[in-house]
């Protein structure tokens, strides 16, 4: 029985990203703002600690609302921040901050400055370092002078792209689940 959406192309990032996240148990509202939460936690600094700071979020929400949040949702979205897409995404919140904070339009920093930058948090030899050195030398850089404005950069940013997510990933999943639903009866 096939219960593919109609109209979506099928595909790799389809069958191993999108139809688990729209077949997981639970309201489609819950999982909505699992995945809502869940981005707007991932489009923040706090690599490392996303996946909890979604679960605690998650709980929070639960015990404490009228809301239900799909907590397995949300972790699954905090996987947008990777060490793949880290460097590009913390750069795009610190220029944009650096913008809005009033400091010029382009942080001071080459791919070099940045190696610098680390290697000086670190206390290290830049040519020495290796990718978690990196990474390590990126979490201390946003706690020092760089924090305001990467933090200003990424809240917006993260505010813009998790706020449609709701709506979007409620419509995808009724629809799915509709779909699903016509399909089962066709086959009765």
């Amino acid at each position: 029985m096939n219960q593919e959406l109609p109209g979506v192309k099928q595909g790799f990032f389809y069958e191993k990203v999108i139809k688990p996240l729209i077949e997981i148990e639970g309201t489609p509202e819950s999982i909505a703002l699992g995945a809502a939460v869940g981005m707007f936690i991932a489009l923040t600094p706090t690599i490392g600690i996303q996946m909890t700071v979604s679960v605690v979020v998650g709980t929070l929400i639960n015990r404490y609302t009228r809301w239900t949040m799909n907590r397995i949702v949300a972790v699954a979205m905090c996987w947008v921040s990777n060490p793949v897409t880290m460097l590009p995404m913390y750069y795009g919140y610190l220029w944009l901050g650096w913008i809005l904070t009033g400091r010029g339009w382009m942080p001071p920093f080459s791919l070099e400055g940045w190696r610098q930058q680390f290697a000086t948090y670190l206390q290290r030899d830049p040519s020495q370092m290796t990718w978690v050195d990196q990474i390590k030398g990126f979490v201390m850089a946003g706690l020092g002078e760089l924090a305001l404005p990467m933090w200003i950069g990424s809240l917006i940013i993260a505010t813009l792209i998790s706020i449609p997510m709701y709506p979007l990933t409620l419509r995808i999943v009724r629809r799915y689940r509709a779909h699903k639903e016509a399909q089962q009866k066709k086959a009765e």
